[in-house]
C-alpha cells in the first residue's frame, strides 16, 4: 500500500449526464463518479484506498468547465 499520510488531493469533476465524473490527477488511475458534489471527498477517499493509497487528509474539489 502506498502511503499518502497527511496528503491532499485535487479532484477534477466533469458533468456527465446525471453524474459527475471525478479524476484525481495526482494519483494515476484513480477515478470515481458521484451524483452530488457533496459526495466527492468520501468517494475519492474510497477510490484512493482501493488503489492502494492510504491516509488522504483532504480533497479539494475542482469543477472543470467544458
Amino acid at each position: 500500500m502506498r502511503e499518502a499520510i497527511g496528503a491532499s488531493a485535487q479532484a477534477v469533476c466533469r458533468r456527465r449526464g446525471a453524474w459527475w465524473a471525478v479524476e484525481v490527477l495526482a494519483l494515476s488511475g484513480v477515478f470515481t463518479q458521484v451524483r452530488s458534489l457533496d459526495d466527492v471527498a468520501a468517494m475519492v477517499q474510497d477510490a484512493a484506498t482501493l488503489a492502494g493509497v492510504a491516509g488522504l487528509v483532504s480533497v479539494e474539489v475542482v469543477v472543470a468547465s467544458e
